[in-house]
């Protein structure tokens, strides 16, 4: 499967792991926003020792709060066509 050039990536959800590959991807100067829920945010990720809100707070990575990703218009300006949505 090819896709192309990628320099762009859309995260879904929560956890340490989608923390991890934010700033993974932020490091390397890809363009990542993450869409997430009050749940996600507000969940204490204990190995960080923060909350997802916390982390990407700090971390300077753009996120929004969404609590149905079909409805919300913000998601309209992060996709391209060398997006890569991921979940």
């Amino acid at each position: 499967m090819n896709f192309g050039k990628i320099d762009n990536y859309i995260l879904f959800g929560g956890g340490r792991f989608l923390c991890y590959l934010a700033e993974k991807l932020k490091k390397e100067n890809i363009s990542v926003a993450v869409f997430s829920c009050n749940r996600h945010l507000d969940e204490y990720l204990n190995p960080l020792k923060m909350t997802l809100m916390e982390f990407l707070k700090e971390k300077q990575i753009s996120y929004f709060n969404t609590e149905d990703i079909n409805q919300d218009k913000e998601i309209e300006k992060y996709i391209t066509d060398s997006t890569m949505p991921t979940k």
